[in-house]
């Protein structure tokens, strides 16, 4: 670039950088999910999940599971104190099963879902396998949990995992030296950079040089 007579640098301009990305993230789409499911009341969605509490609390723990897994359910697991708390605010009897027992094999307790989630809040003294009871229930009081036989009857809760689809990464790019496009450069070299970001945390870095000769004596 030259300068023109008398001048000390000169306007530059060029064409704003592109980039592109082969990342890809992950979306979670919970409204594809309807809030309405036959003999469910919607408790509402936390963490990638809806909820539904059974419309009567009069389900043995069989009962239920085989009532929500005909709903494209699983018996709800809880893998965390906010869940816990999520599902006790909501649901309406006083007691509700859980998808975790040790049915198969007594004291070794295994979420139905075939989660692996390890969070517990049993009442002190539970699980007691009083009467080989085999199956979990929430409390709504407390939210504690306790060991009950499975042919007590009670209010269940399902889970549905919202469905989540891979979508294509996108690409942030900014300035990080030189003056941007446009500008007065002076006579002499610039360098000018940019950063291209995506959103899977993989960072590019460019850079060119500007050099505005001064105008011939």
């Amino acid at each position: 670039m030259q300068a023109t007579p008398g001048a000390s640098g000169a306007t530059v301009t060029w064409n704003n950088p592109t980039a592109t990305t082969a990342c890809t993230t992950t979306e979670t789409n919970c409204g594809a999910l309807s809030n309405s499911v036959s003999g469910f009341v919607y408790m509402g969605q936390y963490n990638g999940s809806k909820y539904y509490c059974t419309s009567s609390n009069n389900y043995t723990w069989h009962e239920a599971r085989t009532l929500i897994y005909n709903r494209g359910g699983f018996m709800a697991t809880i893998s965390s104190s906010g869940e816990n708390n999520f599902i006790r605010n909501n649901m309406i009897a006083s007691y509700a099963w859980l998808g975790y027992n040790d049915s198969a094999s007594e004291g070794y307790f295994v979420w139905e879902s075939g989660s692996n989630a390890s969070y517990t809040n049993w009442v002190s003294g539970e699980p007691n396998n009083y009467n080989n009871s085999d199956y979990t229930v929430i409390v709504r009081n407390d939210g504690k949990w306790k060991d009950r036989q499975g042919h007590d009857d009670y209010e269940g809760i399902m889970e549905k995992r919202c469905p989540v689809t891979n979508v294509p990464g996108t690409v942030s790019i900014s300035r990080t030296a030189g003056p941007a496009r446009g500008s007065f450069f002076p006579v002499g070299t610039t360098t000018v950079s940019y950063i291209a970001t995506d959103n899977c945390g993989n960072a590019k870095t460019c850079s060119f040089t500007v050099i505005v000769n001064a105008a011939a004596p």
